[in-house]
């Protein structure tokens, strides 16, 4: 029976080589933002976000961004905290707190299961939407309800 793969010794440079490039990346200096902040990477994160003119921001430049977006009232592309209390960006920071949180079935071609979610940011604002459930996309759009009282 024939081997395939890399000759001998070769597999063992391609590893180490692989394990150097790792301790490169983890040790690599912080790249600069064009927010001018440095990016702190955190767990598997790159420690910044891009906007759709391709310029780079922080993840605390992006929080503001965020609440920048959400004062104007414009529509949230956000997630559902694994716990279910708060709204997130991408990177986590809660940017509004869950009222109410509820669970139903779709019928139609399949079967799912879809959360709808109302939410009070830090202005008082009510926002509603609904996404996958807890630790997944939500979309939102503001409440023309009056302001909710914060949980």
């Amino acid at each position: 029976m024939r081997r395939s793969g890399p000759k001998s010794g070769q597999g063992r440079r391609a590893a180490r080589d692989g394990a150097e490039e790792d301790a490169r990346m983890e040790t690599a200096d912080a790249v600069r933002c064009d927010c001018g902040h440095d990016a702190v990477r955190t767990g598997c994160g790159t420690g910044y976000g891009s906007d759709a003119a391709g310029r780079t921001f922080c993840y605390a430049c992006c929080a503001s961004r965020d609440r920048e977006s959400i004062a104007r009232g414009d529509r949230q592309f956000l997630y559902l905290s694994g716990d279910g209390r708060s709204v997130t960006n991408w990177p986590g920071t809660a940017l509004m707190s869950v009222a109410r949180e509820t669970d139903r079935t779709m019928y139609g071609f399949c079967v799912s299961k879809r959360t709808f979610v109302r939410a009070v940011d830090e202005n008082g604002r009510t926002w509603h939407g609904s996404g996958g459930g807890r630790g997944m996309y939500l979309r939102l759009r503001r409440s023309v309800a009056a302001p909710a009282v914060r949980p």
